[in-house]
């Protein structure tokens, strides 16, 4: 549904013998908010990007120190909200969510760990695993042609 909304919804007045010529009635504008969880705080780097669905220019914000992020005047409608920083995963990057009569509020991502680059993977490989520098181990599973993989820890792994 692609209504358009109105603010104020409604607006009393009283009139007497001038006409009354100040009422302003506008498309409602709302917000679009949540909060971004990183591995290692603060989430420097980290773009929120709010696209509509239907077509239209899409707006950012970045996530202060405390992972906050709002996106406003956004009319009601349908959109797109993708999570991005080079070099990082997602448990969900891209989420969607349908601004109505209120804002869209606790929209929450979470950093999954750090991209990493492979080549030349020709064959699957299954139960491949790697140790971080801490002990933690990662058990992997590749399969031809895979570019990368997301590793949950920053470091080095062997």
């Amino acid at each position: 549904d692609q209504s358009v909304i109105i603010t104020p919804p409604s607006l009393s007045v009283s009139t007497s013998a001038r006409p009354f010529l100040t009422a302003r009635f506008a498309q409602a504008a709302l917000h679009v908010r949540g909060h971004v969880t990183c591995l290692s705080p603060p989430c420097d780097g980290v773009t929120v990007t709010v696209t509509p669905r239907a077509g239209g220019s899409a707006r950012s914000a970045s996530p202060g120190n405390s992972g906050k992020f709002k996106v406003d005047d956004v009319p009601p409608g349908e959109y797109e909200v993708r999570v991005s920083r080079d070099g990082w995963c997602w448990a969900h990057d891209t989420k969607t969510v349908n601004v109505g009569k209120e804002d869209s509020m606790n929209i929450g991502f979470e950093q999954k760990g750090y991209k990493v680059p492979l080549r030349g993977v020709t064959a699957s490989v299954k139960d491949l695993d790697v140790q971080h520098e801490s002990g933690s181990k990662q058990r992997l599973n590749l399969k031809p042609g895979q570019s990368e993989v997301c590793l949950p820890a920053s470091g080095k792994y062997s």
